[in-house]
């Protein structure tokens, strides 16, 4: 599983030429600050069969576009608003593999301008201790703050702070319970004269996955006003099927349904993550997404189908993108203690076996036509074994020791 330690931050600045980069990087930074932990796990993560290559919305309004290196580090990610904006990040990473600046483009006046840009920088764990961000104002470059952030032994941030014009602005603490799950933000602000409690949210889990979330708000510190809570409910694979936001009234006023690739899990799956992606939102599945259902308030106040995100993937290390080539067959089945597999095309695969939660089992290398493989030491149940070459990969479905 996933566990995302968060980070608070205000929008990502950029030049006031593009309103739409900034009222967008308002909304999703002032509330819900910004996933850090993601970038060490995503570059640190190895044996991925499959990369996400861009998500859009059902109408093609909206297109996100990821591109990598050879070395599979996200590069670049272009963002298309139609009749709006069109924005491209481009990312920078040193000998060690740390990004360590992001440059913002966008499409004005029919040329690309460079509007802003964010350096990092890191502590001795190799984690991003502090983050500074630059605008663009009339072809001058200014500081717009700086971030920075203390963590725990188990590399957790446990602070933030933001640092504007010499005085220090907005921090964060955070708190976590024995197993390394984020249970509270406090957020302190600027009244004026210094920094006071200004909103906390409270996280509840259940057998270690994040259940609801309770915000509230307060102007001095002392008094808390109920400010609204948010939901999230799983299948039986531990896969976050929707998500649920309401306000102080109780009203709903954000929904997300989430569908999954069920042969297609998290732990094969590479991700574009980077500190101010704010989606994908990587939840703590087993299975990755392809599609999710957006659901907001319109002007009236009613809830309202907006679009739905479409998530596309790509294969890498010459598996194929999501092809499946042909049926496999797997005999005997159900089976006890070897099975043989026919219908892999005469070319050797990698061979995996998922349990019904999805947790990969068994890996098998360089797997032949009419190979035995042993199942033995597998406990009686339901599986899906997956064969993968250079052509695409073949799925079939095993019963163990079930009649």
């Amino acid at each position: 599983m996933i566990v995302s330690a968060l980070l608070c931050g205000l929008a990502v600045g950029v030049s006031a030429q593009s309103p739409n980069k900034i009222v967008k990087g308002i909304e999703n930074y002032s509330r819900h600050g910004n996933t850090i932990s993601m970038i060490e796990r995503g570059v640190a993560k190895s044996g991925y069969h499959y990369r996400m290559k861009a998500f859009r919305t059902n109408d093609n309004y909206q297109t996100d576009q990821f591109s990598y290196n050879e070395q599979m580090q996200l590069v670049e990610v272009r963002e298309v608003v139609r009749n709006e904006y069109n924005l491209i990040d481009s990312l920078f990473y040193n000998e060690l593999g740390q990004m360590v600046r992001l440059s913002g483009w966008q499409l004005l006046g029919g040329e690309w301008q460079n509007v802003y840009y964010v350096d990092y920088g890191y502590n001795d764990a190799g984690l991003i201790a502090s983050r500074s961000n630059y605008n663009n104002f009339d072809g001058v470059w200014e500081l717009g703050g700086t971030y920075n952030y203390t963590y725990n032994e188990a590399g957790l941030i446990v602070l933030s702070e933001l640092t504007m014009g010499g005085s220090l602005f907005q921090k964060v603490e955070y708190a976590y319970d024995r197993d390394g799950n984020e249970v509270c933000e406090l957020w302190y602000s600027y009244d004026g004269v210094g920094l006071t409690p200004s909103e906390k949210i409270v996280t509840e889990y259940a057998d270690g996955l994040k259940v609801g979330e309770y915000d509230s708000l307060s102007q001095d510190g002392r008094n808390w006003v109920y400010n609204g809570y948010a939901t999230y409910s799983y299948n039986i694979s531990n896969d976050c099927e929707e998500y649920h936001r309401y306000d102080n009234v109780n009203r709903e006023v954000e929904r997300k349904v989430y569908s999954f690739d069920m042969d297609m899990t998290m732990a094969e799956t590479l991700f574009p993550w980077h500190p101010e992606l704010t989606r994908p939102v990587a939840y703590q599945n087993t299975h990755v997404y392809d599609r999710e259902e957006w659901h907001s308030l319109d002007v009236d106040f009613v809830l309202q189908h907006v679009c739905d995100y479409l998530y596309e993937y790509e294969g890498v290390n010459g598996i194929a993108d999501r092809t499946v080539l042909s049926p496999l067959t797997v005999y005997p089945n159900p089976a006890h203690d070897y099975v043989v597999m026919e219908g892999l095309d005469n070319e050797p695969c990698r061979v995996e076996v998922y349990d019904a939660l999805g947790r990969l089992v068994f890996v098998g290398e360089s797997v032949s036509e009419g190979q035995k493989l042993y199942v033995g030491q597998l406990p009686e149940g339901c599986y899906v074994i997956k064969a993968s070459s250079t052509k695409g990969f073949f799925v079939s479905k095993l019963l163990k020791g079930l009649l």
